[in-house]
């Protein structure tokens, strides 16, 4: 049977709203231009193109331009390949000219955005000092917001709505970031990193002590405490919190606390330990900072030499290329006697001068 006959023959149209979908769905099949091949949605269409056809779904007859955007090759034509200038800048004493709307609408929001809120503004506020009722109260609040944008250029007076916006016309314009050090030239575009380069630098104020005992460190940044707190008396806190978590522990009969048990266990089985004074870090880089602050020397050192290294792999390859004589690694060729210490000189040997092995 046919589904679509009594669709047709209905004379009451209660299946009006059938036949309605089914010619909704008809219609939304997107069909590929080069097999014919129909798809529910866009994205399969799209996939399609690239995975069989191995292009995108619309392609500029005049460039290798493609899309899956219709929209988009339109807008692609009016730009390159077309010479009508039809968009004109509306404002006083302004010639741009564009073949897009969209380029005209993004050249008034950038150029012309403040004239346009203060003609706007000009023409409401006199509405809002008469109203009595204030029943434009998100007029009122609007222009408020609009008067309070924090994103302006302290050389042109310019205003941006976004902070970005404001950043790259420093950059093209004025061709420099957004705040400068008045001693030096350091350059930032967050007044936060103005002002800690600036009390940092150019201040003799150290205002923030360590509150560890024996520690006589002072800084000038609150950060820079912070970071000297993470890095050299993390573990002590971590030792008193380890203790005192293992004596309620002790005294748990029920066995609640078994995450915290776990947790402990896995603090416990922390790998970056200090060889010299035996603290514990857990990331490798805050031993490797400790080293360098504390002990001023690197993690591992050589006992026949002077080298000094933060990574053990690093420590074994020096001490094979350098205090053995161990040549366990020849050059599989045919006619080559060249003999290694590591295999990793073997395969960059072979990389270079053999490259025609492809086994290697």
């Amino acid at each position: 049977m046919d589904p679509e006959l009594p669709l047709e023959s209905d004379s009451s149209g209660k299946h009006f709203s059938r036949s309605s979908d089914i010619e909704k769905c008809e219609n939304m099949l997107y069909k590929c231009d080069d097999c014919n091949q129909s798809f529910r949605r866009k994205y399969e269409l799209a996939s399609h193109c690239m995975e069989v056809h191995k292009h995108l779904i619309h392609q500029c007859e005049h460039c290798n331009y493609e899309t899956n955007n219709k929209f988009t090759l339109q807008q692609h034509f009016t730009r390159i390949h077309t010479n009508n200038y039809d968009y004109k800048c509306p404002e006083q004493g302004c010639k741009w000219t564009f073949k897009v709307k969209v380029d005209l609408t993004k050249h008034i929001l950038r150029v012309h955005f403040n004239e346009l809120e203060k003609n706007n503004s000009a023409d409401l506020e006199p509405s809002l000092e008469s109203n009595a009722c204030s029943e434009h109260s998100d007029q009122r609040s609007s222009i408020k917001k609009c008067q309070k944008v924090p994103s302006q250029c302290d050389i042109c007076n310019q205003r941006f709505r976004r902070k970005y916006e404001l950043t790259s016309h420093y950059m093209k314009v004025h061709k420099r970031l957004m705040y400068q050090c008045e001693d030096c030239t350091y350059e930032a575009n967050e007044k936060r990193l103005l002002q800690t380069h600036f009390t940092s630098m150019h201040t003799n104020n150290n205002d923030y002590k360590c509150p560890e005992q024996g520690c006589k460190r002072t800084f000038k940044v609150q950060e820079n405490l912070n970071k000297h707190i993470r890095r050299i008396h993390s573990n002590k806190q971590k030792y008193s919190n380890n203790m005192y978590l293992e004596s309620s522990l002790e005294n748990d009969p029920c066995g609640k606390h078994s995450s915290q048990k776990s947790n402990i266990i896995k603090r416990k089985k922390v790998v970056n330990q200090c060889d010299i004074c035996n603290q514990r870090f857990h990331r490798k880089n805050e031993l490797i900072c400790h080293y360098l602050e504390v002990h001023k020397r690197f993690i591992y050192q050589c006992e026949h030499c002077n080298y000094e290294t933060n990574d053990k792999g690093s420590m074994q390859r020096h001490v094979r290329r350098i205090h053995m004589n161990n040549y366990d690694y020849k050059c599989p060729a045919h006619g080559c006697k060249w003999k290694f210490k590591i295999k990793g000189d073997l395969t960059q040997h072979i990389r270079f001068i053999h490259r025609t092995m492809c086994s290697f």
